[in-house]
């Protein structure tokens, strides 16, 4: 998902999207938010807005499964399906879903 700062326009983007973009925006740091359990980063783009993405990795997915079993819950969401990179699933199987 692509989210302008400071509000504006949302838009979801597919896996393959977003390693386009970490591509054209490589000195943008990738940071991972413990709350939100997902990996992030800013760019600028060519027209000068500011971009925030927000997707799923590995390690989001291992961090939500842990929280659906800590609280008993009985099954958990994806965004969409084929938006996630084709690896989540590797960390699902690993988790024992």
């Amino acid at each position: 998902m692509i989210m302008r700062c400071g509000g504006g326009k949302v838009k979801s983007v597919l896996h393959n999207n977003v390693l386009q973009l970490r591509k054209m925006y490589p000195h943008s740091a990738v940071s991972y938010s413990a709350t939100e359990k997902e990996e992030t980063f800013t760019y600028v783009s060519a027209d000068g807005e500011k971009h925030t993405v927000w997707y799923s990795s590995n390690q989001s997915v291992t961090d939500r499964l842990a929280l659906i079993r800590a609280y008993g819950f009985r099954g958990g969401a994806f965004w969409a399906a084929s938006y996630e990179a084709p690896t989540l699933w590797d960390a699902i199987h690993a988790a024992g879903v």
